[in-house]
């Protein structure tokens, strides 16, 4: 099914709605988030990581929950293949990642991609490199 595909195979349909548009609705907020989140990654991890909290926000404020796991996988698939090494890395041997755990590792990642090019900068400008 598609719907399990996108990472929403256990959100909760409510009673008024038919199985189709709820299938149809889980499949629309997983491309607004990736959509939403595609400029934001050019940016660096820490504006993906914001990005990403911002829509998962605009998205409960109507009531349409995303579970911590889906946002997880959902973080983790929107990142350009460039990510794909840390992608392996934080999934490796888990049955279940949790959106925390992927943005703190997002986080620490673009900490030490600043500090390794500060470093690079300065040892450069010392004429050490």
């Amino acid at each position: 099914m598609a719907v399990e595909s996108q990472g929403f195979s256990d959100a909760v349909k409510p009673a008024k709605m038919d199985a189709e548009d709820f299938t149809e609705m889980q499949i629309k907020a997983a491309r607004t988030i990736r959509l939403s989140l595609a400029d934001q990654v050019l940016d660096g991890p820490t504006e993906h990581v914001n990005a990403f909290n911002r829509v998962v926000s605009d998205l409960a404020r109507i009531e349409d929950k995303v579970e911590d796991e889906d946002m997880a996988l959902l973080m983790l698939t929107s990142l350009p293949k460039s990510y794909k090494g840390l992608v392996v890395t934080l999934t490796y041997g888990k049955t279940i990642i949790t959106s925390s755990e992927v943005q703190t590792s997002l986080l620490s990642y673009d900490q030490r991609e600043k500090t390794t090019a500060e470093e690079a900068a300065a040892g450069a400008s010392d004429g050490q490199g």
